[in-house]
C-alpha cells in the first residue's frame, strides 16, 4: 500500500520476508485443499494429550456450586472479615 511504501525502503520485503506472497487480497484463484494427514502437522487438534484419560469436570462443578451457595465454615459478617483477610494474604504472599 501507499502507506507501507512510504515508512519502508523498497528492498524490505526481499530482504526480511523472501517467502511472502504479495499481491491483492481476493484476487487468485482458490487453492484446493489436501486431505489432513493422520498425526500431526496443521490438521491434528492442538490440545490433543495422546491417549491420556480425559478430566471429569462433574465433581468440580458440583462441589463449587455446593461452596459458592453456602457461607463457609465461619457464618456471618466475621467470617466474611476472616475471609477476606485471607485473600489479602494469599494474593500478597502467594
Amino acid at each position: 500500500s501507499e502507506e507501507f511504501n512510504m515508512i519502508h525502503p523498497p528492498d524490505v520485503i526481499p530482504k526480511y520476508a523472501p517467502d511472502a506472497i504479495i499481491g491483492k487480497v481476493g484476487t487468485g484463484a482458490p487453492v484446493a485443499s489436501a486431505a489432513a494427514p493422520a498425526a500431526g502437522g496443521a490438521g491434528a487438534p492442538l490440545l490433543d494429550k495422546g491417549g491420556h484419560k480425559a478430566r471429569d469436570w462433574s465433581r468440580h462443578d458440583k462441589n463449587r456450586k455446593l461452596r459458592m451457595e453456602g457461607e463457609g465454615k465461619i457464618p456471618g459478617w466475621i467470617g466474611a472479615l476472616c475471609y477476606m483477610v485471607l485473600g489479602f494474604m494469599k494474593e500478597i504472599l502467594f
